[in-house]
């Protein structure tokens, strides 16, 4: 008999898992409450068809994405490798246009700084050593604990090398490698990519800087939202049974005594309310969303919400994004940070105080820089926000309010009049009731204390028959992130149903 598996959710690694395991011969079904795949990696069109991508900007470790697509043979998408990293703007009118490589960084700090070129130097050599060591021993398997951990990172030599690194918080480990101001604001804010202050996050951390600097970077010819169509166009045509704008109401198990019986989803469609059965559920959706609105009364969900409740968790930060109609004919990178005088005092606001930051950090994308097939009047910005447990009410004109303070302050410091128009503004509240996230963060919940040895979720629950995939789950945010994931999982339902 074929098994039957829900799939929650069509975002990214929604539709990976999705089509994985169809390919291994499970009947499979996803469940989308929005009108259109992709999750966080949406898409909006104008009255002339001109299209903003929201969600990821850029894809980094691209190997990844290309394994996948050799895989559910994507052929159509095309990955444009990206030459120059980041334009990054500070307050006291500092500016750097970072090359994307570990000695074409080097080579362009020197110019200027030679003790600032050989901290960074350092500091990314120590990146990628743990990223490697990462890559080796923990992306691809489910979370080891403290001993398996400790063994594994001995036999390699990396606890030899670096023995504090993982034990200590991750603000010392930069304040020890790095003296410059700003650059240390910079590497602080790889401590935003998980959602935690860099004060109470890991040592471990630093092996984002070799994701965002030393990896290659690339973009998906014609926009990012082509992976979402891709794996979408793949789904269908293995059969996978597609339904958007289907909200699911609760997925519960039918014998609570008796797991193995399986799954009854109820879901809305079409102003009805329908229901179905179900061998296995993965859930794209966020753990703590699922467990605050549709996973009915099991274990799992109340210790994700007891994590909430107890403040071993709070929701991530969110963020409110400008879709901009620009008319200028200006050149910039693909993509410029702006950072606040103190980013950490502004995440803190934010993230810790859930208020609006006196002075937000701006992230502007330009993706002509890059295709010249995209439009140059397409502009992407996001500023920092709390996510909804601020209480804010984003009104459509307190929205412009905040608009209009992000780009008089991106007039200000990158010198150009932004001429244009806002075709879209999108707040923590659309997000959370588009994408389903958090609380509109725009990651899963996070831990409020320094843990040394903390993982995100495996994914793998005490039901056999039920998973979850995203970014809330091992190994973290990301596109390539969420593929991996998703491929981990449907490896688990892979031997443990076949």
């Amino acid at each position: 008999m074929t098994i039957k598996i829900a799939v929650i959710g069509a975002g990214v690694s929604g539709l990976t898992v999705a089509n994985l395991l169809v390919k291994r011969g499970f009947d499979v079904e996803i469940f989308e409450s929005a009108d259109k795949c992709g999750g966080k990696m949406f898409q909006y069109k104008n009255a002339e068809g001109i299209c903003w991508d929201t969600g990821p900007t850029l894809i980094s470790l691209p190997q990844e994405l290309n394994k996948l697509f050799l895989d559910l043979n994507i052929s159509e998408i095309e990955l444009l490798k990206l030459h120059t990293g980041s334009h990054l703007n500070f307050s006291d009118g500092t500016n750097w246009e970072l090359p994307i490589g570990l000695n074409n960084i080097k080579k362009y700090l020197a110019n200027s700084n030679e003790k600032l070129s050989q901290d960074v130097f350092n500091a990314l050599e120590i990146s990628s050593s743990i990223y490697e060591f990462a890559e080796k021993n923990i992306f691809y398997n489910d979370p080891p604990n403290a001993i398996s951990l400790g063994l594994k990172s001995f036999a390699s030599g990396l606890m030899l090398k670096y023995p504090k690194l993982t034990l200590t918080p991750y603000r010392k480990v930069i304040d020890s490698l790095i003296s410059d101001k700003n650059m240390r604001e910079f590497f602080y804010h790889f401590a935003s990519y998980v959602g935690m202050n860099p004060n109470e996050a890991q040592g471990g951390i630093l092996s984002i800087a070799h994701v965002e600097l030393v990896s290659p970077i690339v973009f998906p010819k014609g926009g990012v939202y082509q992976i979402a169509s891709a794996l979408e166009r793949v789904a269908i045509e293995n059969k996978v049974n597609l339904h958007l704008n289907s909200p699911v109401i609760s997925a519960a198990l039918k014998d609570e005594k008796n797991p193995s019986e399986g799954w009854k989803l109820s879901y809305k469609k079409d102003n009805s309310i329908h229901h179905a059965n179900f061998d296995i559920v993965i859930s794209n959706s966020d753990p703590f969303t699922a467990s605050f609105s549709w996973l009915s009364n099991t274990d799992i969900s109340k210790n994700y919400v007891e994590k909430i409740n107890k403040n071993i968790y709070r929701p991530s930060e969110s963020q409110f994004v400008i879709l901009f109609d620009l008319y200028d004919d200006i050149e910039l990178l693909h993509h410029v940070k702006i950072f606040p005088e103190s980013w950490l005092e502004s995440f803190v606001q934010v993230c810790e105080s859930y208020q609006l930051p006196k002075d937000p950090c701006i992230y502007l994308v330009w993706p002509h820089a890059t295709d010249k097939s995209i439009s140059p009047r397409v502009l992407f910005i996001s500023a920092m926000a709390p996510n909804n447990l601020s209480g804010i009410n984003w009104s459509h004109d307190f929205c412009l309010q905040y608009a209009e303070r992000i780009l008089e302050l991106c007039r200000k410091r990158l010198k150009h009049a932004f001429k244009g128009k806002i075709f879209k503004m999108i707040s923590p509240q659309e997000l959370e009731g588009r994408a389903n996230s958090f609380k509109g963060g725009i990651y899963s919940a996070c831990l409020r204390k320094f843990n040394p040895l903390a993982f995100h979720d495996s994914g793998i629950t005490k039901y056999r028959n039920l998973y979850f995939v995203g970014a809330g789950i091992h190994p973290g945010a990301g596109v390539t992130m969420v593929i991996k994931s998703a491929k981990r999982i449907s490896q688990h339902i892979s031997k443990n149903f076949k």
